[in-house]
């Protein structure tokens, strides 16, 4: 069976350091942390045939890559638009090497709005990137924002705008009735909170490889919302397969978590 996944390319500091110094200050502070986290370094910055050797081990077809957390957001305006060139300009480079197994998500300087509309057109049109990678946030700050942008009516501006995120919701699902309490007439909104969580976002596993949580976000939003991911390299490739492999539905279903979803989405 064929599988995509969405991983990560390489990580940021806030510090003003050219990309070079960067990888280096970064390998200093993963040598701090022992063993793990100077492999986890080695493997976010591998985009190339041990990435593949890993994918191919774990039954894994396609990556999409993007920039890992923290990402640009941290950055003032024109350090974030000279990293973002730089991320993508590497990631092309990678996905051109490997186009049959990479596909990138741009790094977008969101500081500067203009430039970051700029680089995705970019990206996308001379790179042929799918989309763009993180924006803001992780677990509970990635719900809420996310809920703002819902509560901002961005998406009854752009109704075809599409999100992804990570962790079998960021929660967002246990609390998707609940949200519903809020009803249009308080919101102004043009459809319920749920509608948007249901119709405007995916849902990836990113390493939240736990059963029970899968099925919350199944009885949810519905199968055909969900993706596989791994989450990798903080978790495990085959780990992640052998939770797909066992998830608890049919294999029509099973099939359009671990390609169709993405297939169809990002036009793979």
């Amino acid at each position: 069976m064929r599988s995509c996944e969405r991983s990560h390319l390489k990580n940021t500091s806030r510090l003003r350091l050219s990309w070079k110094d960067r990888g280096a200050k970064l390998k200093e502070q993963a040598e701090g942390f022992g063993g793990r986290g100077a492999a986890v370094l080695q493997q976010l910055c591998d985009l190339g045939d041990k990435r593949v050797a890993e994918m191919d081990a774990a039954n894994i077809d396609v990556q999409v890559l993007s920039l890992t957390s923290p990402g640009l957001e941290q950055l003032d305006g024109a350090e974030a638009v000279a990293l973002a060139r730089e991320a993508n300009e590497s990631l092309a480079n990678a996905v051109r090497n490997h186009p049959a197994r990479f596909a990138g998500f741009a790094s977008l300087p969101t500081a500067a709005p203009d430039a970051a509309a700029a680089e995705l057109e970019h990206a996308i049109r001379d790179y042929g990137f799918k989309g763009a990678g993180p924006g803001w946030g992780w677990h509970i700050e990635t719900a809420i924002h996310l809920i703002r942008i819902i509560l901002g009516g961005t998406f009854d501006r752009f109704p075809r705008l599409q999100i992804l995120v990570g962790h079998m919701g960021e929660a967002l699902p246990f609390m998707l009735p609940r949200l519903d309490t809020m009803n249009v007439s308080v919101t102004k909104l043009n459809r319920p909170i749920s509608a948007y969580l249901r119709e405007n976002v995916y849902y990836t596993f990113s390493g939240f490889n736990y059963t029970p949580t899968f099925l919350n976000l199944l009885l949810e939003v519905g199968v055909d919302r969900i993706m596989f991911s791994a989450d990798y390299p903080y978790q495990s490739m085959s780990q992640a397969r052998a939770f797909l492999d066992r998830l608890p539905v049919s294999t029509a279903d099973r099939e359009r978590i671990a390609h169709q979803n993405a297939g169809l989405l990002l036009r793979l």
